[in-house]
């Protein structure tokens, strides 16, 4: 594959994530007075999911005096669109795992840098007054995302870039 293109190289990548299920009918919910009740109800459906969502809830850049105990919980302190936003990290997490990581890359530190990053700019937003903070949320999480790209493209030789 060294030969191909960068274009060519992208191109044969074989699949494409997809949101899982439980995650695309969460984030179908909408805002209205039963919103909160039947996205806590949709994520209980998956355990790992939703362990995975409390879990970034909870992030210690959250500066949270008492832990979150459950999803219900976690919408009452944050909110919807927080709690929303945790279930899109959580399932960007899951959409660029590779079955074989690229090396060239510590991905425990660059998901930890991704997640802080989106947290801090979602907090400068609505310190700011933009609406919805949640974009800047998503814009902070995915800032990175071509370098895992290139890390699982071009294995070894992502160094030399």
């Amino acid at each position: 594959m060294s030969g191909l293109s960068v274009r060519d190289k992208i191109l044969r990548l074989s699949e494409l994530y997809s949101l899982p299920d439980v995650a695309v009918r969460c984030l179908r919910v909408g805002d209205g007075a039963t919103a909160a009740g039947e996205f806590a109800t949709i994520l209980g459906q998956s355990n790992e999911t939703g362990t995975s969502v409390l879990h970034l809830c909870n992030a210690p850049l959250r500066g949270l005096s008492t832990p979150l105990r459950n999803i219900p919980e976690a919408i009452e302190r944050l909110g919807l669109p927080a709690v929303r936003s945790m279930l899109l990290a959580t399932c960007a997490h899951e959409a660029f795992q590779c079955p074989e990581p690229p090396q060239v890359l510590d991905l425990t530190h660059f998901w930890r840098h991704s997640v802080e990053t989106a947290l801090v700019a979602q907090m400068l937003a609505e310190r700011a007054g933009c609406q919805p903070p949640q974009e800047a949320f998503a814009a902070g999480l995915f800032h990175d995302v071509g370098l895992l790209l290139m890390g699982h493209v071009f294995g070894e030789s992502y160094r030399t870039f």
